[in-house]
């Protein structure tokens, strides 16, 4: 078959491998003109999937340790993840695909179906052809408006504020931080209406980093103004590193120590160039539409509070793949099935968290009043028996 696919980030790259494995003809179209930039920093997957790209693939996540505002150990959980930087786990799905299928620098404009055929109009007036065409386009995708014209991402309130910082940078005050880090902890605090994530990956030159997330709590307004669009902010989804306005982050660094302790301020404050992230959430009201077909953000944007999005989109390719490639005469069949199947598989994923987010960011909760059996206790409710990782395929 011959499979276009709008995207070449992490879901549309896992997909053209695969297909690509089994014989099928593959075109991924890129709106970006060069090299995807790394803006995502660090990511967190699930091991079952991370080991997939390499026996060692990460840094192995044993628990989760959790300090209140005032810089004390409340809870740790037991937490099986790997962490590593987004750009390797590009460059590994990408290592495989052969010159000329990507095509960088083309903007899909609209995407349609006639009879069995799906198309796509470029911004230079081409249009093409396909058996299947494949919106791997992320959160503000193309091929989404087609597949559900009444779609829209809700924005969810709040933005994340994100850095790096190398180890051996961090200040004496970050020593608690430092040494939960080291020992293979992923770090969390929980403060009042907002919340830290910290991790460790590694540099390119193997250097050990620590990749932190600041969840704060923003208005539509403001989100307007920080983006600096002038239009309606759905239209815009993030700052790259160093791209915060200076009034911002003045502000941004004031909260920061206003808010936190000193042995997370102190790695906030140290860090060079911050980023930032609009959170969003929603889900498509269906994934297939025909030949059109919706994988990985665009089908269903993932929360980062569950540390499943990567993952999610990985198996989304490598599923879809495997319906492509068995469909024998029964494409449109298995394309229903696969998507049926798929929004199961995720959906708690995906409600978790949300409600997890919602209830960080919004709850007030006193923290610092709260023993690790309340702590137990809330995560228990709060899961509600909903499955949140999952083995891949």
């Amino acid at each position: 078959m011959n499979i276009g696919i709008v995207g070449g980030s992490i879901a549309g790259t896992a997909l053209a491998d695969r297909l690509l494995q089994s014989g099928h003809r593959v075109e991924i179209l890129e709106r970006s003109a060069s090299d995807l930039v790394d803006r995502g920093l660090g990511i967190a997957m699930d091991p079952s999937v991370a080991e997939t790209l390499g026996g060692d693939f990460g840094i192995p996540i044993h628990q989760r340790v959790v300090f209140d505002r005032t810089g004390v150990v409340r809870w740790r959980q037991a937490l099986s993840k790997r962490t590593v930087r987004w750009s390797v786990v590009h460059e590994v799905l990408a290592s495989g695909l052969p010159e000329g299928i990507v095509d960088r620098g083309t903007h899909v404009l609209e995407v349609g179906v006639e009879d069995d055929l799906a198309w796509v109009r470029t911004e230079s007036g081409n249009r093409r052809e396909f058996d299947v065409v494949v919106g791997a386009d992320g959160i503000g995708s193309r091929v989404r408006e087609a597949v559900d014209p009444g779609f829209k991402p809700e924005f969810l309130g709040y933005v994340a504020i994100r850095g790096l910082i190398p180890v051996e940078a961090l200040p004496p005050e970050a020593g608690p931080v430092r040494e939960a880090v080291l020992d293979g902890s992923m770090v969390n605090g929980y403060l009042d209406r907002s919340h830290v994530v910290a991790y460790p990956i590694e540099s390119p030159s193997g250097d050990l980093l620590i990749n932190w997330m600041w969840y704060r709590n923003t208005t539509m307004e403001d989100l307007d103004d920080l983006l600096g669009t002038g239009e309606p902010t759905v239209h815009r989804w993030s700052l790259p590193p160093g791209g915060i306005p200076a009034a911002h982050l003045e502000t941004f660094r004031r909260e920061v120590s206003e808010s936190m302790p000193a042995s997370m301020s102190s790695i906030l404050r140290s860090s060079g160039s911050w980023s930032l992230q609009a959170i969003h959430g929603g889900t498509a009201s269906r994934a297939v539409s025909g030949r059109l077909v919706l994988i990985g953000d665009a089908n269903r944007i993932a929360i980062p509070h569950v540390g499943a999005g990567t993952s999610m989109a990985i198996i989304d390719a490598r599923s879809l793949a495997a319906a492509i490639d068995g469909s024998d005469g029964e494409l449109d069949r298995r394309l229903d099935r696969w998507a049926e199947v798929r929004r199961g598989e995720t959906r708690d994923a995906i409600s978790f968290g949300r409600d997890l987010g919602r209830f960080l960011q919004y709850s007030g909760t006193e923290w610092t009043t709260w023993s690790s059996d309340d702590y137990d206790r809330w995560w228990t409710e709060l899961r509600a028996g909903r499955r949140l990782y999952f083995e891949s395929s």
